[in-house]
């Protein structure tokens, strides 16, 4: 039982570590974070904010794996190799093509009630 309870010590252990100096990750939580509190002051459905909540923690844990493997390759090749380099290159590249993926479905899911709420504020119905 112990083992089992230390296992989760190291893996809170591991999303402070991924927080700490990675700018990158702290950008796309207040990016989500923007992203959820638009689904409530939109109410968006239920299943539209189960899609957005999922992109947000496909992103962060995706910035998580680029975050490990740019640890693990600066510990195994210190000096640069351009193989090295490209290993960080691929994964900062998955990162992008997430939050790109996560993008396009936020505009099509939040584009249209945030325009119609605009519409409303401006007094434009």
């Amino acid at each position: 039982m112990k083992r089992f309870l230390m296992s989760f010590v190291f893996a809170f252990r591991g999303i402070l570590l991924s927080l700490r100096g990675h700018r990158n990750i702290w950008v796309q939580l207040v990016i989500g974070a923007a992203a959820i509190a638009l689904c409530f002051w939109l109410a968006v459905p239920v299943l539209d904010f189960i899609i957005v909540l999922i992109l947000f923690f496909f992103v962060i844990i995706l910035e998580m794996m680029n975050t490990g493997i740019e640890a693990l390759v600066d510990h195994v090749s210190p000096e640069y190799h351009e193989e090295a380099g490209k290993v960080k290159d691929i994964y900062a590249g998955a990162v992008l093509m997430g939050a790109l993926l996560s993008a396009i479905i936020g505009i099509i899911i939040l584009g249209p009630p945030l325009w119609e709420k605009l519409r409303v504020l401006m007094g434009q119905s």
